[in-house]
């Protein structure tokens, strides 16, 4: 973060539509890139959060030795429900996301960490726990 332009930069991301309507993409560091293409996890992250078996999402870039990075659905399933990754990747298909923003792995959690702070993702802890063998 550091001031640009007498504005602090916080390194978000954003597109903007011909309406001049801003949506926000999330953050620069935590943008995947894929073999030389960008995703942005929030929005592979709005997408799984509309199936009615996902109680919470997160996706995180995890290390892939060809393409850099590949992207990762950490997912928490709502109580009872039976949801599978490959049921997590048909319901993206039918989003018509562009298949290269789909997740390679897709791992389910309990729960997802959260920061002391109370009310974000500690995406680091994410990562570590997928290295270390989480489903």
């Amino acid at each position: 973060m550091a001031w640009a332009g007498g504005y602090h930069d916080l390194g978000e991301l954003g597109r903007q539509d011909a309406h001049g309507n801003v949506t926000l993409l999330g953050r620069a560091r935590e943008l995947i890139i894929r073999g030389g293409q960008n995703i942005a996890p929030a929005e592979i992250e709005e997408l799984i959060a509309q199936h009615p078996d996902v109680q919470e999402v997160a996706v995180i870039a995890i290390p892939e030795p060809t393409l850099g990075e590949i992207a990762c659905a950490c997912v928490v399933r709502r109580s009872g429900s039976r949801l599978t990754g490959d049921d997590v990747l048909a319901f993206l298909r039918t989003q018509r996301i562009a298949t290269f923003k789909l997740p390679e792995r897709i791992a389910f959690f309990e729960a997802l960490p959260i920061l002391a702070a109370g009310h974000k993702v500690d995406r680091l802890a994410l990562k570590n726990a997928i290295s270390n063998g989480a489903s």
